[in-house]
């Protein structure tokens, strides 16, 4: 075997081969920790679910913890980037616009119980970084909100708007979370349509507001 050979195996070199030992380790995990969990998970068996060994787990992470975050975030950005895209491609009325993010965001929830699981329960308590981060997503979810609405009020972006934007991220995955754990009082349109209605309802508490 050539010393070319030798740096390329099926068409990637040593870095991308290690990327994409990272990826498969990422898809295991999503797969794993979307079904029995995270502490059920160990690093043995998520290798294994990849194909892959414990050294490679530790060529790209030093903790189970560090994994989990990752599998995280590529959830997240999944789900926001959609949900972002959904707003921005529909009509510029405030309902609408509610409609589709939240009709985005709660099927990305509801049509696969793995991503509910990995966004909503299997990152808290386990360290304060990803505590942290969990805090942070809900203020970039109610940011973005917040920056919608703007267009709709005419006003700058005050306190009042901020916690009305954060009440409705939080409401929203307490009633997904109450989904995924089978306490279902309707049907999907049911919840996109309790979502929009709460969502307006607060809004215009808040443009009627003195």
């Amino acid at each position: 075997m050539t010393e070319m050979e030798t740096r390329r195996y099926r068409g990637l070199d040593a870095s991308e081969r290690q990327v994409d030992r990272r990826e498969r380790l990422v898809h295991a995990a999503f797969d794993l920790y979307g079904t029995l969990g995270y502490q059920a998970v160990s690093i043995r068996r998520l290798c294994r679910h990849a194909g892959l060994t414990e050294r490679h787990f530790y060529e790209s992470f030093t903790h189970r913890h560090e994994l989990l975050s990752a599998v995280y975030e590529t959830v997240f950005t999944t789900v926001r980037d959609a949900t972002f895209h959904a707003v921005a491609d529909a009509p510029a009325t405030l309902e609408a616009q509610a409609r589709a993010g939240l009709r985005t965001f709660i099927h990305a929830l509801a049509d696969d119980p793995r991503v509910a699981r990995v966004l909503l329960f299997e990152t808290v308590g386990v360290s304060e970084s990803l505590d942290r981060r969990r805090r942070a997503v809900v203020n970039e979810l109610a940011d973005f909100i917040a920056a919608t609405v703007l267009p709709h009020s005419g006003e700058p972006v005050t306190p009042r708007l901020s916690m009305v934007a954060a009440m409705i991220v939080g409401g929203i995955n307490e009633l997904m979370a109450q989904w995924t754990q089978g306490q279902r009082h309707g049907s999907i349109e049911d919840l996109i349509d309790t979502g929009v209605d709460v969502s307006t309802a607060l809004y215009r508490a808040f443009v009627d507001r003195p």
